[in-house]
């Protein structure tokens, strides 16, 4: 019965935490993104999957790197602040993939 108690528990605890990041990420998107870039919806869909994950790996390093090659929110991508929420966005992109896949 512990057992089963145990496993709800974290069950319960577990599926927000994934759908949090996704709504953090958004949240960040908006904040950040949208000002340049416009509707996350278009964005995100100019590129592939595989473009984003190349983008997003170590850390973001490769998209912090064209913003500020270009001298875009040179500020936002040096800052503790990117790092700390670029798993955020991760989870966003990843998201919006999903739910066009389920579309198609």
């Amino acid at each position: 019965m512990k057992k089963l108690i145990f496993l709800t528990v974290l069950v319960c605890a577990t599926v927000p935490l994934s759908a949090k990041s996704f709504f953090k990420g958004q949240k960040e998107y908006l904040r950040e993104c949208r000002s340049c870039h416009g509707s996350s919806q278009f964005f995100i869909g100019k590129f592939s999957p595989q473009r984003w994950e190349e983008l997003l790996k170590d850390s973001g390093k490769k998209l912090a790197f064209n913003h500020i090659q270009t001298n875009n929110s040179v500020e936002y991508f040096k800052s503790e602040q990117y790092l700390k929420r670029v798993e955020y966005i991760q989870a966003y992109v990843t998201h919006y993939f999903q739910k066009a896949k389920k579309q198609q």
